[in-house]
């Protein structure tokens, strides 16, 4: 696992809901501030970095805000949700968190988030920094085994290989590669794919040369890259003969 940390933009272009009084000026380009001042309550959204790796699987979403809120309520927004921020005089960094489930890398990357508050009395509310920290999974390539051939006779046998692993991403293609030449690779030597995505699959090979050392090796491919199985090896018979060699 890995983690990343999502910032306000710098070229966050404010959308106003409300008006505000008083806008405390962005500190730097990574942390962002503001002050609300009267009782009329205001929202105020502003996007994210949208750097969040596409290849991925999201495992949590960790919202940190620096805020001071001294006697009213006070709303921290992502996407339009609202959490409530305990009432403090000082200020103070909160997290709240968002399970991994139904997030995705898109979804990261479009998130905006906002602040709504209102005051009940002679104080000001005030965020000094927020930011998100995603919690995620990069996905890597398949996991190929390439498993013996069986059933050689002269100029036929099946080929077997198991897709242990998709990696993280969807199996986008599968199959074996052959050929009398060490490390016989797709789109080379000869080649050809196979329906599905992990498990156990074969595949029945003829025009094979009797008395011929062939190589073998499965491969599968998703988004992140194509990976192959271990190198194997089988010889075919003589004409006439029914004997295995593995």
């Amino acid at each position: 696992m890995a983690t990343i940390t999502l910032y306000p933009r710098a070229d966050n272009v404010v959308e106003w809901q409300y008006s505000w009084d008083y806008m405390v000026a962005w500190e730097n380009a990574k942390y962002g501030g503001l002050c609300l001042t009267d009782q009329t309550q205001k929202i105020l959204n502003f996007w994210y970095d949208q750097s969040c790796p596409s290849n991925c699987t999201i495992n949590s979403i960790t919202l940190y805000v620096y805020y001071r809120a001294y006697n009213s309520p006070f709303y921290f927004t992502l996407n339009d949700s609202a959490v409530s921020m305990p009432v403090t005089g000082t200020f103070d960094t909160r997290s709240y968190e968002w399970s991994g489930s139904g997030w995705t890398p898109a979804a990261v990357n479009s998130l905006y988030a906002g602040v709504k508050g209102g005051l009940t009395g002679n104080y000001d509310e005030r965020t000094k920094a927020h930011y998100i920290i995603v919690d995620y999974t990069a996905w890597t390539v398949p996991a190929v085994t390439t498993n013996n051939a069986t059933n050689v006779l002269s100029v036929t046998a099946t080929l077997n290989g198991n897709v242990t692993s998709d990696g993280g991403g969807t199996i986008q293609g599968r199959g074996f590669a052959w050929g009398t030449a060490e490390n016989p690779t797709r789109g080379v030597n000869s080649w050809e794919d196979v329906t599905g995505t992990t498990g156990a699959y074969s595949l029945n090979i003829a025009s094979l040369t009797p008395n011929t050392t062939y190589y073998v090796r499965a491969y599968a491919w998703n988004v992140v890259g194509t990976t192959y199985g271990t190198q194997t090896s089988f010889r075919t018979t003589s004409r006439g003969l029914f004997t295995f060699h593995g």
